[in-house]
């Protein structure tokens, strides 16, 4: 149930396949042996730690900064943050992952049994960026919500969760302006 909250569909694989390296001439080598599982694991458990660090960096800047709730500012800003906060998420994930020390499990390839070094398929870097943007996207509104009504409770005038305690998230109305 953690990997499906913390990665969404894209869940570290198990038993990921791999190019082998070529085999020495003269000599036949199978030609996919697969990654170690637990270098793949650490590498997608990394991308999920940084993005709950990134959304709940985001979640305090949004409401921090000012303390006027229900204005147009913060709507604005909450919609900016917000978006940002995606865009950060699936970069965050696709660098973390393209340069992960991910390795291949030793001896499934004969023409090289150590855990060599494998950089990780494009497809699935890609996927689980994907998965880290709508789950940033998702993770915003919760998080606002769940800080606004625990937070939202300290009065204090530094407190930015006290002043949008009402306001999880921006409320648009066709008669502002």
């Amino acid at each position: 149930m953690w990997d499906f909250i913390l990665h969404l569909w894209a869940t570290p694989p198990v038993r990921l396949q791999l190019n082998c390296p070529a085999a020495a001439e003269g000599t036949t080598g199978n030609a996919f042996g697969s990654f170690d599982d637990t270098s793949v694991r650490a590498a997608f458990q990394l991308v999920a730690l940084e993005s709950i660090g990134i959304v709940l960096t985001a979640v305090f800047l949004c409401y921090m900064i000012g303390r006027m709730s229900t204005s147009l500012g913060f709507s604005r800003r909450w919609s900016i943050v917000l978006t940002l906060t995606a865009i950060t998420c699936f970069a965050a994930a696709w660098l973390q992952l393209s340069s992960a020390p991910t390795t291949a499990l030793a001896g499934s390839c004969e023409s090289n049994p150590t855990a060599f070094a494998a950089a990780l398929p494009f497809a699935v870097v890609v996927q689980r960026s994907i998965a880290a943007l709508v789950w940033a996207l998702m993770a915003f509104p919760l998080t606002s919500w769940a800080l606004t009504q625990t937070l939202g409770r300290v009065p204090s005038i530094w407190n930015g969760f006290f002043h949008f305690r009402g306001t999880p998230w921006p409320r648009f109305s066709p008669w502002e302006k």
